[in-house]
C-alpha cells in the first residue's frame, strides 16, 4: 500500500480527477460533492467530453440532483446528462453515469467556446441528502469511480478520436484518515473499483494519464458537535440570522428549523444547561451578539438560575411586577388573537397556527421591560415562558385571572373559572346590577385553576356582575346575563 501525503499526488502527476471529500456532514442535511479535473506542474489538457461512472452507498446517501459544471455552463458545451442505476443483488449500491460532450462540429454560434483545463475545472456537482439513520453516525460514505467494463470512466480528446484513461487510483482510509494508492497487483476482474483491466489496454487510441483521487462524505459523530450559537448551521456562530431563526421559533415552532432539526436544536443550547430552544438561551444569545455577554466554552456545564416573579392578567392586560426585568416573553393563547403591544422599547411578533396564537415579545439589543406588556382579546392563556434580562428562568406561577362564565347567558347554572398565583383565601361575589340579589362564597384555594358552579335557579333574570377578590391580589370582575327559564 502506498500512502499519499499532502504533496505526492501533485508532484508526481500531470492530471487528476478529484472527487471531493466532505467532513462533518450532518445527518438529515444536504451535502454537495464536487467532481473536478486538475492539472499540475504547468501542464495543460484539452478535452471535448467525459463519461464517468460514480458509485455510492445509497443507504447512506440519497441523490437529490446533479449540477452541470463549468464546461457546460461557461463554455457552451452542447450535451450534459446523467442516469442512475440500482442493483437488486447489491441493495446498498447506487451508480450514476454522468456524460458531457462539447460537439465541435456544430456551426457557430453553437460551437463550444473552450476545452482547456488550466489548474482546475469543475466537471459537475453531486447533491446528496445524508441519511437520518443513526447507525451511520461517524461513518465515512465513499463516493468513487467504478468500472463495469472497459468502456467506463474516460475523458475524450477535443476531436473525440482519443480516450484518456485512469492510470492510478487513491482511496480514503476512514480509520487512518489518510489516502492510499491501490497497489498494482490489485487489478481485479470487472466489476471493479480498481480501474480498467489490463485487457482494455489493447484497445486503440487509449492513453493512461489521469490520476484518480476518490472522495466521499464523513458523517459527523453527534457527540462531537459543538455548534452552540450556530442556529442556521453555516459554521458561523452568533449571527443575526441565528437570532432571527431563534426568535421565529417562538412564534412558528419547529417549521423554521429547515436545515437540520436535530442539529439546529442542539445549537440552540447556548447557555450550556442541557436544555434546547429555551427562552433563556435566546436572551443569552442576543446578549452575546451585542457584546453584553460572552459565549460559554464548549466544556462548560451550566445550571440556569431560577428567579421568582409575579404577573397578572386583568381585563385582557398581561403585566408583570415592576421588580421583574424581563428580557423576553412568550405567551400561548387560545384562538386567533390579535394582541396589542403596550410596553415601550420592545417589539412583538405573533402567529396563529389554527388553534392557538403564539406571541413573542423582546427587543434587540435586549432591553429590560416590565409592567403592562400586552393586551389580549382572549381570556385563556395556555402557557407562559419568561426570561429576565440576565438570561435567568422566571418560574411559571399560574396567572391570577378570572374567565368568562360558561354558558352565558345563564338559564339554570353556569361555571366560573378562575386562577390564583399562590395559595390564598379568595371570595367570589355575584350580584345583580339593578336589583338586590347577591351571592357570595369564601374559599381557600391552592395555586392553580379552579371552577365554581353557580346555581342560578333561585335568582331573577337580569344582568349580574361577579367579582373575584383575593387576599394577595387586586379585584377582578366580569359580567353575566340570567335569562327567563
Amino acid at each position: 500500500m502506498v500512502i499519499l501525503d499532502s504533496s505526492s499526488y501533485i508532484d508526481t502527476t500531470a492530471f487528476a480527477i478529484k472527487i471531493e471529500k466532505k467532513e462533518r456532514a450532518l445527518q438529515g442535511a444536504m451535502q454537495s460533492v464536487d467532481v473536478s479535473l486538475h492539472t499540475y506542474n504547468g501542464h495543460q489538457l484539452d478535452i471535448g467530453g467525459f463519461d464517468l461512472l460514480i458509485r455510492y452507498d445509497r443507504y447512506a446517501l440519497n441523490v437529490q440532483s446533479i449540477d452541470t459544471g463549468q464546461f457546460f455552463s461557461d463554455c457552451d458545451w452542447e450535451y450534459f446528462t446523467y442516469r442512475m442505476q440500482f442493483y437488486p443483488d447489491i441493495p446498498n449500491s447506487g451508480d450514476i453515469r454522468v456524460i458531457s460532450i462539447a460537439d465541435i462540429y456544430n456551426d457557430p454560434p453553437l460551437t463550444p467556446g473552450c476545452f482547456e483545463v488550466v489548474d482546475s475545472v469543475q466537471l459537475f456537482t453531486l447533491n446528496f441528502l445524508v441519511t437520518n439513520d443513526r447507525t451511520y453516525e461517524c461513518e465515512f460514505a465513499p463516493v468513487i469511480l467504478f468500472w463495469n467494463d472497459c468502456n467506463d470512466n474516460f475523458l475524450y480528446s477535443v476531436d473525440g478520436e482519443e480516450q484518456y484513461l485512469i492510470n492510478d487510483i487513491y482511496f480514503y482510509n476512514k480509520l487512518k484518515r489518510e489516502y492510499y494508492r491501490s497497489p498494482d497487483d490489485s487489478i481485479m476482474p470487472f466489476p471493479s473499483k480498481y480501474g480498467v483491466h489490463p485487457d482494455c489496454d489493447t484497445l486503440p487510441d487509449r492513453e493512461k494519464l489521469i490520476r484518480l483521487i476518490n472522495g466521499g462524505i464523513q458523517i459527523i459523530c453527534a457527540d462531537s458537535i459543538d455548534s452552540a450559537g450556530d442556529i442556521n448551521l453555516n459554521e458561523i456562530a452568533y449571527e443575526m440570522d441565528d437570532l432571527n431563526i431563534f426568535k421565529n421559533y417562538f412564534v412558528s415552532g419547529d417549521s423554521v428549523l429547515t436545515v437540520n432539526e436535530y442539529g439546529q436544536k442542539h445549537a440552540s443550547d447556548v447557555n450550556r444547561d442541557g436544555l434546547t430552544l429555551t427562552i433563556e438561551d435566546f436572551v443569552h444569545m442576543a446578549r452575546v451578539i451585542t457584546g453584553d455577554a460572552n459565549p460559554y466554552p464548549g466544556n462548560y456545564v451550566n445550571s440556569t438560575p431560577v428567579v421568582s416573579g409575579s404577573f397578572r392578567f386583568n381585563n385582557g392586560i398581561f403585566s408583570v411586577n415592576s421588580s421583574l426585568k424581563l428580557g423576553a416573553l412568550q405567551l400561548v393563547v387560545d384562538g386567533n388573537v390579535h394582541p396589542t403591544l403596550i410596553a415601550d422599547s420592545v417589539v412583538m411578533d405573533y402567529h396563529f397556527n389554527g388553534e392557538q396564537t403564539f406571541i413573542f415579545v423582546t427587543s434587540f439589543p435586549i432591553y429590560p421591560f416590565s409592567g403592562d406588556i400586552v393586551r389580549l382579546d382572549s381570556d385563556k392563556i395556555y402557557s407562559i415562558q419568561m426570561s429576565d434580562y440576565s438570561g435567568n428562568r422566571v418560574s411559571n406561577y399560574p396567572v391570577y385571572s378570572l374567565s368568562q362564565n360558561e354558558p352565558n347567558p345563564v338559564i339554570t347554572s353556569t361555571e366560573i373559572t378562575f386562577t390564583v398565583s399562590e395559595p390564598q383565601e379568595v371570595s367570589l361575589t355575584i350580584e345583580q346590577i339593578i336589583g338586590d340579589s347577591e351571592h357570595r362564597v369564601m374559599m381557600f384555594c391552592p395555586a392553580g385553576s379552579h371552577t365554581y358552579i353557580f346555581d342560578a335557579s333561585d335568582f331573577p333574570e337580569g344582568e349580574y356582575r361577579y367579582t373575584l377578590t383575593a387576599v394577595k391580589e387586586h379585584d377582578i370582575l366580569s359580567k353575566m346575563m340570567l335569562i327567563e327559564r
